[in-house]
């Protein structure tokens, strides 16, 4: 099974993402996809992937209480790669880490401070869509 990361920006202009973009394979370091083909469609929003997600998984994987376990260094990695996106998000980004093929059970509201604190803590969930905001 392989863990997928993927950042969603259902209404951010194509210019912000692709510099977003580079900007957060700057800052963490991770490897950010370019947004998916399908990012041009009126229909189908652009989507991103920290594919280097999966390789920052400790042996336990998961935690107990469903959350990920990722190491100390990838937690800032992360973290700081999401802040960066969403500067580019306009008012909203959709993040997931699931793994592939599994969907989401539930969707939480939050900030990209709560996001990052959430990451920061090896608190990120599994199967939930976090719908975040900048403020």
């Amino acid at each position: 099974m392989t863990l997928i990361l993927t950042v969603t920006f259902p209404r951010a202009h194509p210019n912000a993402i692709r510099q977003a973009v580079e900007a957060a394979r700057d800052v963490s370091g991770l490897r950010v996809s370019d947004p998916k083909p399908e990012w041009l469609s009126a229909t189908t929003p652009p989507v991103v992937e920290l594919p280097e997600a999966h390789d920052l998984l400790t042996d336990e994987v998961q935690g107990e209480d469903g959350t990920w376990a990722f190491s100390a260094e990838g937690r800032t990695r992360i973290a700081r790669a999401l802040e960066v996106l969403c500067e580019a998000a306009h008012d909203l980004m959709l993040v997931q880490a699931a793994w592939a093929g599994d969907s989401p059970l539930r969707t939480e509201p939050m900030t990209i401070d709560v996001l990052s604190r959430l990451v920061l803590d090896n608190r990120l969930g599994r199967r939930t869509v976090y719908e975040v905001r900048r403020h």
